[in-house]
């Protein structure tokens, strides 16, 4: 499957906007283009703006088209629990 940049935006249910956007501050890598210079993004592309999204519409700060300094691709975050605090592994 491929898509244009309006049609993954539909169907992440956001804007093309905010897709400019999270390639902008780098929560979502660039797609490769087709001969005609057109983007064609892949399943993996509508995976992660949902999951951006998600995290934006659960109030993660970093998550939103304008805070992508907080969440980056690789960035790996210890788990939290309903009061807010970091779980820890247990030591071994």
């Amino acid at each position: 499957m491929a898509w244009r940049p309006r049609q993954l935006a539909d169907l992440a249910g956001t804007t093309v906007g905010a897709v400019r956007r999270y390639h902008d501050v780098g929560l979502l890598e660039e797609p490769p283009r087709r001969a005609n210079g057109h983007k064609q993004y892949g399943v993996a592309h509508l995976v992660r703006v949902l999951r951006i999204k998600r995290r934006a519409d659960l109030g993660d700060q970093g998550a939103g088209p304008r805070g992508g300094h907080r969440l980056r691709r690789h960035a790996a975050r210890p788990p939290t629990v309903p009061g807010g605090q970091r779980v820890r592994p247990a030591p071994r």
